[in-house]
């Protein structure tokens, strides 16, 4: 029996379908440009807040910064400063629209 070695290339052509869902009308979150910092200081498990604890907005995502104070390069204190920066977002609703099939044209109810 005989073998015989071949040579060619392949071209194929690869197409991904997805299907996904979505709502006519929607919730979206917009950022304000204000925000508040607030700071603490925690030594162990004893805490100082230098700040009232309730917020001046109605609706905010909170960051927040903890660093442990060191005095030299791998001896840690047991104190840590907090850092709480709020910031202000707005809700507003998104009502979107069929068109032709092919998107959904965004349309802005307040």
């Amino acid at each position: 029996m005989r073998y015989v070695h071949s040579n060619g290339t392949v071209q194929a052509k690869v197409w991904y379908s997805n299907k996904e869902k979505i709502e006519l009308k929607q919730i979206k979150h917009e950022y304000t440009t204000n925000f508040e910092k607030k700071y603490s200081v925690r030594i162990n498990n004893f805490q100082i807040n230098f700040y009232k604890t309730l917020s001046k907005f109605e609706k905010y995502d909170t960051i927040e910064e903890i660093k442990k104070v060191k005095i030299f390069s791998d001896f840690y204190l047991p104190i840590e400063i907090q850092k709480k920066i709020n910031n202000e977002y707005v809700e507003t609703e998104v009502i979107y629209e069929v068109l032709e099939e092919i998107g959904a044209k965004e349309k802005i109810v307040f």
